[in-house]
């Protein structure tokens, strides 16, 4: 467009005017006086018009650009899961025979992490090999709810916590005669000293033990005669398995060497939503999810909502968080309850504290438009509240702690102690739907390749691969 002189009138239409919808701009004549005054008045309603017409592309230019995210990110994950199949079915083709009989020491059908996980593991195995497996789990009531495994048998064997119990639990292991026995370890289920009797129990010499660790730092506070004795113990065993790389380095510098990482699975879960364009008259939702404990950071994600309702009056938080059945995790439920009456904000909270079904808890998430885990502090080496984040489709946020590392970029971080706290880098992934959407499109990649199905081929290989047991009488 040739500039616009005083001296010279403005043409009828504009190259932009079929596009924009603009009307037709009228001759001017200006006097030298004016000119100002009458080009600010022609000027204004064709700038009014021009953000309104910025507004409307950049929205739909946003939903585009997310679309076309998602269709590249398809492909990616099925040229990942082609690309990977040849190793997943050489890990099925490792000659059957060695491993028929597992036993598989757990929690189970109960109110628990580690039960999930096993439950996981142990449904995906079935599926991909001829084992007859046994679990041997504590005597916790297990939940009603939870229907059995078609083909799996399992029976209580133990007492959580209670090192006494170990001799019990040797026997049932040892009438078992198993190929191999695998031993989920959690402190609060199994003890370390109780570990390391049970791996060394004279009924169970020759016995190839795979111990999966989901906790390696307590090992570095344990007394040093109990350290060693842990050691002497680890050692007999045939493979002992971890979750990150971190672990791999704990357990190195503890002087194993037999060690293997094999991360947490993930739920298939579904398909989000793509993430919204979130303007003040909208109604976003932030979900959290896990089991409802102090140093989940519920509390400060609740001062976060709080406070972000000066942006989007309506908004509100989803917290699909499961009583863990102890007074703690009372006492900070109650603790949320009087801080939500406080900010006058109880009436902007869905509360969800039932031990839920994997399906409706997804369901649940599937309806937030970004997921926060603002954990404060945590021992344990992965997590599988935000892998069931991560399984939903929905953006998930996660405190900048070493439990999250093994997501990678499939999530993203958040620091409390950065300028702004946590609702402002909030309002940040709110106010950026883009942003939203490539986050969702990396932990869609990343979830191809971290199912269940997935994590139970590379175990069911770990296991197949196991030098034979060495039988001895006793």
């Amino acid at each position: 467009m040739s500039l616009i002189s005083p001296h010279r009138a403005l043409p009828e239409t504009l190259p932009l005017q079929s596009e924009l919808g603009w009307p037709a701009l009228r001759s001017l004549a200006p006097q030298k006086e004016n000119l100002g005054q009458q080009l600010r008045s022609l000027l204004r309603p064709t700038v009014r018009q021009l953000r309104a017409w910025w507004r409307d592309v950049s929205a739909r230019s946003v939903h585009a650009q997310l679309a076309a995210l998602h269709r590249q990110h398809d492909d990616l994950t099925l040229a990942m899961r082609q690309l990977t199949r040849p190793h997943r079915a050489a890990s099925r083709g490792v000659p059957e025979g060695r491993v028929q009989k597992l036993v598989w020491v757990s929690s189970w059908q109960t109110r628990c992490g580690i039960a999930e996980y096993s439950r996981h593991l142990i449904e995906a195995l079935v599926g991909q090999t001829s084992w007859q497996i046994s679990v041997l789990h504590d005597d916790r009531p297990t939940l009603p709810q939870v229907t059995a495994l078609e083909g799996v048998s399992a029976r209580s064997a133990f007492t959580a916590a209670m090192g006494t119990s170990v001799g019990r639990l040797a026997l049932q292991i040892a009438v078992e005669d198993a190929d191999c026995v695998v031993v989920q370890h959690n402190g609060g289920m199994i003890p370390w000293k109780m570990l390391a009797e049970l791996l060394l129990h004279p009924l169970l010499v020759g016995v190839r033990f795979v111990v999966v660790l989901h906790n390696t730092a307590d090992i570095l506070r344990l007394r040093p005669a109990l350290q060693q004795q842990l050691h002497q113990a680890l050692r007999a065993a045939a493979l002992v398995v971890v979750h990150t790389q971190r672990d791999i380095g704990l357990i190195n510098a503890f002087g194993l060497s037999h060690v293997r990482r094999i991360p947490q699975g993930c739920p298939s879960g579904g398909e989000a939503a793509v993430p919204r364009k979130l303007l003040p008259q909208h109604a976003p939702v932030i979900g959290c999810t896990g089991f409802l404990m102090r140093h989940k950071g519920v509390r400060d994600l609740i001062r976060a909502a709080s406070d972000l309702r000066a942006t989007w009056p309506r908004l509100r938080l989803r917290l699909v968080m499961s009583h863990y059945g102890s007074r703690g995790s009372e006492a900070e439920w109650r603790a949320c309850k009087s801080l939500a009456r406080k900010l006058r904000f109880e009436d902007h909270i869905e509360w969800h504290t039932g031990f839920l079904p994997e399906a409706d808890t997804l369901a649940l998430l599937q309806g937030c438009d970004l997921i926060v885990l603002p954990y404060q502090h945590s021992e344990e080496s992965s997590s599988a509240a935000a892998r069931m984040a991560v399984a939903s489709g929905v953006p998930t946020l996660v405190s900048d702690l070493p439990i999250f590392d093994d997501l990678g970029d499939a999530v993203g971080r958040v620091n409390h102690v950065t300028p702004g706290g946590l609702p402002g880098q909030v309002a940040e992934w709110l106010h950026a739907p883009l942003r939203r959407g490539q986050l969702q499109a990396r932990a869609q990649t990343w979830r191809a390749l971290h199912e269940w199905e997935v994590i139970a081929e590379v175990m069911a290989a770990a296991i197949n691969r196991l030098p034979p047991p060495r039988r001895q009488d006793v």
